[in-house]
């Protein structure tokens, strides 16, 4: 027999109460993995607002907000649900079944199922973050680029080269992404406001530094912040994002002299080689290629005087040590003089100071010697050195040779008995009649005739050097005024040897002046 309580709670021929059994819950809408990726998930409302639609749906956090009613009759047939209110049910159906109906149980959870008290979305779903809109942005974005000016004088500084910084300033329009876009996007964007995004590439993980300011900054242009790196750059644009309004401009600065290292240059294959097309062409590449940097102000104002003299005067006849063209100055009598390093420094520097031109040298004691015959020109090179004619010593051989029988047949028979008596002379000195009766050393081989008599009388041979000092037209009249040092650098003798050199070649040229005279 059924209790009064059971009676009550569950009298006969009737439907469940309704505030237990008529609340049926939604159909459960599961939204795919690939709608959330794509961004066409839209979240379910709660079942309070399924059983009483309306402009807010406060169940959900954050709540939603209806703007129309085709909104709220588009989640309605979407997510569906019992609509009806429980007090609306046909009260009929209390009459239809003769036993009570049980109430409907509760859908069983699935373990990919989060109980969140609403319609409930796999775990994978809720846990992702949902997709924020990122469209980019586009700002005017003004971009310096500085650079070193070319070295000027001014009257202030007392003829001083100097040089300061200049600055092109160019606008463009640059998109810019508060989420995606990443430091090596930006820097490849403003560098193509003037050009250069072809020439350099920023760095995988640094570099190049530029500075990034936008007006309402703390310290202004002044305090701008140095960005190298990708955390300095997301902490840059962190700020910029915080900014209850994007500003209008945003300004960059980098400086073209530090970005050397991030210049893109062209790779060639192995065992390659670059065709030089022209005379002209510089070679960019390469581990011992010279740079513009190594050189001082003076010389590089030089250089194009000196390029000017190579192709003026080119000489075929006397080449360099490797078999290249030569360079000589060919006066109108057709003497040559070589134009070595120090005769194309000084008259380049003439030319530079206006007090020369390329057609005539100027007027300097490295050519003077040349002009007054103290300094011969261009000597030839080569194992046996130049080669005469016939010397001095073989033609007095062939002129005595011819005279002796001559002097034989006309000298006439002695008839006296009595010995020859020949008188006695003063005995001469040797060294004058050294001076005096020795062969003079052929034009141009003073040099080398000096070095051998050195070489025979102190046991110190140089002959290997006399190309060097010949370069630097060292004759024996001039090694005695030349500095140890400079002759101990071409030579490679000790000290003691320096000094003797420089006194026999002292002694030396005053017997050679002698024979001169004698002459």
């Amino acid at each position: 027999m059924r209790t009064i309580q059971d009676q009550i709670d569950n009298p006969p021929f009737t439907q469940p109460v309704p505030s237990t059994a008529a609340d049926t819950p939604p159909p459960t809408y599961v939204a795919t993995y690939a709608e959330v990726v794509a961004g066409n998930f839209r979240r379910p409302p709660s079942a309070g607002w399924l059983r009483n639609p309306a402009w807010i749906d406060g169940g959900i956090n954050p709540p939603r907000y209806y703007y129309s009613h085709e909104e709220i009759d588009d989640d309605i047939r979407t997510f569906g649900g019992n609509t009806v209110r429980t007090t609306e049910c046909n009260w009929e159906d209390d009459h239809i079944s003769p036993t009570p109906r049980p109430p409907t149980p509760p859908s069983p959870l699935s373990l990919d199922l989060v109980n969140t008290g609403n319609p409930r979305l796999p775990a994978a779903a809720i846990a992702a973050p949902l997709p924020v809109p990122n469209e980019p942005v586009v700002l005017v974005v003004n971009v310096t680029l500085l650079y070193t000016g070319p070295p000027t004088v001014s009257s202030n500084n007392r003829g001083k080269a100097t040089t300061k910084k200049l600055k092109i300033v160019k606008m463009d329009n640059i998109p810019l992404s508060m989420e995606s876009t990443s430091r090596i996007d930006f820097i490849k964007s403003f560098l193509s406001t003037h050009g250069l995004a072809e020439t350099f590439s920023p760095g995988a993980h640094s570099g190049p530094e530029f500075k990034l300011w936008w007006p309402g900054i703390s310290g202004g242009k002044t305090g701008a912040p140095s960005i190298l790196t990708d955390h300095q750059f997301r902490i840059a644009i962190d700020a910029l994002r915080k900014k209850s309004k994007i500003p209008p401009m945003i300004n960059v600065e980098f400086d073209l002299d530090t970005m050397e290292g991030y210049r893109i240059k062209e790779i060639l294959p192995p065992g390659a080689e670059k065709v030089v097309t022209g005379t002209e062409e510089e070679l960019a590449y390469g581990t011992r290629v010279p740079q513009i940097d190594s050189f001082s102000d003076t010389a590089q104002l030089n250089g194009r005087f000196v390029i000017e003299l190579k192709k003026r005067w080119p000489c075929q006849i006397h080449q360099g040590e490797h078999g290249e063209v030569g360079y000589c100055y060919i006066s109108p009598s057709g003497e040559h003089t070589r134009l070595n390093t120090l005769r194309m420094k000084t008259w380049a520097a003439a030319l530079a100071a206006g007090d020369a031109t390329k057609h005539e040298p100027p007027n300097s004691s490295v050519f003077d010697g040349a002009r007054d015959g103290r300094i011969m020109g261009p000597k030839a090179r080569g194992r046996a050195g130049p080669h005469a004619s016939a010397s001095n010593a073989d033609a007095m051989t062939m002129f005595m040779t011819a005279l002796l029988p001559i002097l034989s047949r006309k000298r006439g028979r002695n008839h006296s008995n009595s010995p020859d008596v020949t008188p006695k002379r003063p005995k001469a000195n040797s060294t004058s009649l050294s001076a005096t009766f020795s062969p003079l050393p052929e034009c141009g081989l003073e040099l080398r005739t000096c070095l051998r008599h050195f070489a025979e009388r102190e046991g110190i041979d140089l002959t290997a050097y006399e190309a060097p000092l010949c370069a630097e037209d060292y004759s024996p009249d001039i090694i005695p005024y030349v500095e140890d040092s400079e002759l101990r650098k071409i030579t490679g003798a000790t000290a003691g040897g320096v000094i003797k050199l420089k006194k026999f070649c002292k002694e030396w040229y005053d017997r050679y002046e002698a024979k001169c005279r004698a002459q």
